[in-house]
């Protein structure tokens, strides 16, 4: 439940699974790599990897819109 600044309260179920997950919204001139390297994701030789958002958002292409939604995954 939160509590509101005006006094209203509301309860947000917690719907992620057991690893904590981010909803990034997509701002104007971001790509895929600059998404990745904001939320440090790595490939296992440690250099930035956009592979894990493309399968996680189920992406075939590189190609964003401004205010797309893209799930983060947790770490």
């Amino acid at each position: 439940e939160v509590q509101y600044s005006d006094g209203s309260k509301r309860f947000i179920p917690n719907t992620s699974s057991t690893d904590t997950e981010t909803i990034h919204v997509v701002a104007a001139g971001e790509t895929l790599f600059s998404i990745a390297k904001k939320y440090n994701l790595k490939d296992a030789n440690g250099n930035t990897s956009i592979q894990a958002l493309m399968e996680l958002n189920g992406l075939e292409s590189t190609a964003l819109k401004v205010g797309q939604r893209l799930r983060i995954p947790g770490q």
